[in-house]
């Protein structure tokens, strides 16, 4: 037996002798206690006599005292109070958390975390399950990723070309669409950005405007750049009308235009843009756009959204997109959520019927006017 394990063992025995004087029944019970800790002492009686202080913290001292009562050879009766016979219940075992690291693990009269009674301890958080785990791409926007660093520089170079043109007229810049949702795809999407300034714009600024971003003037890396300019208190307000100052396409894959106000069949984009911007924008510069798109309730855009579907019936049918975007609006009208087109291929692969038949039952039910579930 070691040094340290003789020691204690005699103090121990002297502890017995000082309470000899309890009933039969608290000897059994101190007889009992006794036991454990010899045990405890035979597996390792160095850690307990390491001399640590007492600190009453987690990772402290033990809280019932048991182990600074024996080894400072105090009488039980004086630091732990004696109670009755337990009246024919059987007592509540304490519930122990797993093994836990410490940094004094062989220290047992410091109370390894690993013996801690549950309610010492902070609470544990819920563990993640894998299903839990967002993946990096959720996380990192794309503003990061080495894939589009062309369409980056463009951005940048943008908001430049706009200060200059607008000056404090200028409010802010905001990329919506793929862009802001997440799922932009190098050369096939469109770059989408929303610009907001103080008062409506003239005709003058409105063609410098075109002449400084035109394609031909500064390249758009993206299939096509789509920028529409807002008046602040257009993009305050919860409305579907269209309400822009300008609406220009440009790029090498989209064919070319400017407008000043919405063509015919074409006023439902417009709202849907900011919804998304009011929810998921990427501020390029200028206020965050929660601060200054007000999203529209999803009822009042259930009949753009019908209007979208119809858009693709009558000029794109057969294309993918049709079937995305009709994925997309019921997604939206179900659960109030936006998501990237290429999240919905999964979808669009599991519905019967050719395009037509699929949008044809996605315009129904958002005819049907259902509240959202």
């Amino acid at each position: 037996m070691s040094p340290a394990a003789q020691t204690l063992e005699g103090r121990t025995r002297v502890l017995i002798e000082r309470v000899l004087d309890l009933g039969a029944s608290s000897r059994r019970r101190l007889g009992a206690l006794v036991e454990v800790l010899q045990e405890v002492l035979r597996r390792d009686p160095a850690g307990l006599l390491s001399g640590s202080s007492a600190d009453l913290t987690i990772g402290g001292d033990h809280p019932d005292l048991l182990l600074p009562t024996v080894l400072g050879g105090e009488a039980l009766d004086e630091r732990v109070r004696v109670l009755g016979e337990a009246d024919g219940q059987v007592p509540v075992r304490r519930v122990l958390v797993d093994a836990v690291e410490d940094d004094n693990a062989t220290c047992a009269a410091q109370c390894d975390e690993a013996r801690e009674p549950v309610d010492q301890l902070i609470a544990l958080p819920k563990r993640a399950r894998v299903e839990d785990v967002v993946a990096v791409e959720e996380i990192e926007h794309l503003a990061k990723d080495a894939r589009v660093e062309a369409e980056c520089a463009y951005l940048e170079e943008l908001v430049g070309r706009l200060q200059e043109l607008l000056g404090p007229e200028l409010v802010g810049v905001y990329a919506g669409g793929s862009w802001a949702l997440g799922g932009y795809q190098p050369g096939r999407s469109d770059l989408d950005v929303a610009v907001v300034v103080r008062e409506a714009i003239a005709d003058e600024v409105a063609d410098r405007i075109v002449a400084k971003l035109r394609h031909e003037a500064f390249p758009c890396p993206a299939r096509g750049l789509e920028l529409v300019v807002y008046t602040e208190e257009t993009a305050r307000t919860p409305s579907v009308e269209p309400a822009f100052e300008l609406n220009l396409n440009t790029g090498s894959g989209v064919t070319f235009r400017a407008d000043r106000e919405a063509q015919p069949g074409e006023r439902q984009w417009f709202a849907i843009d900011r919804g998304v911007l009011a929810e998921h924008g990427v501020a390029l510069s200028g206020p965050p756009p929660a601060d200054v798109f007000a999203p529209v309730a999803p009822d009042d855009l259930r009949p753009a959204l019908a209007d979208v579907l119809r858009w693709y019936e009558r000029e794109a049918p057969d294309s993918e997109d049709a079937v995305l975007n009709a994925g997309r609006s019921l997604r939206f009208m179900r659960e109030g959520t936006w998501l990237p087109k290429p999240a919905l291929r999964a979808w669009a692969d599991a519905q019967p019927g050719t395009n037509g038949e699929i949008l044809a039952r996605a315009i129904a039910e958002l005819e049907a006017g259902q509240p959202r579930r």
